[in-house]
């Protein structure tokens, strides 16, 4: 993977999307010229996970985040804890940091361009 992403980076454009918290992504944050770090408010995200096990049904075979009550709980903190980790990986670029939290600001922000 590291070799792959070296290639990308040695690019003149190039775009980098997922949900990386690994310590490599940070050359391209380095690298890049613009980063556009897309988020959804705590609650939100609470709402959509719940909807996400209660759509499925708690004993569903393919829910492999409601099966117990503490499974829900971890797996919020989780996706809690990898928030946090993103605001910690993108703290030294905020020059360069347009943070988006809503369909709203996406669609202002675009209009922009």
């Amino acid at each position: 993977r590291g070799i792959l992403f070296e290639s990308i980076l040695k690019q003149e454009n190039w775009i980098v999307e997922g949900t990386f918290t690994e310590s490599w992504i940070v050359k391209g944050l380095e690298a890049s010229s613009q980063i556009i770090y897309m988020t959804t408010p705590p609650l939100v995200r609470l709402y959509r996970f719940i909807l996400r096990i209660f759509g499925q049904g708690i004993s569903h075979q393919n829910n492999l985040f409601g099966r117990t009550a503490l499974v829900l709980g971890f797996k919020y903190k989780e996706w809690d804890r990898s928030s946090t980790r993103y605001e910690e990986l993108l703290s030294p670029y905020t020059t360069k940091t347009t943070k988006l939290s809503s369909a709203q600001e996406v669609t202002r922000y675009l209009k922009q361009l």
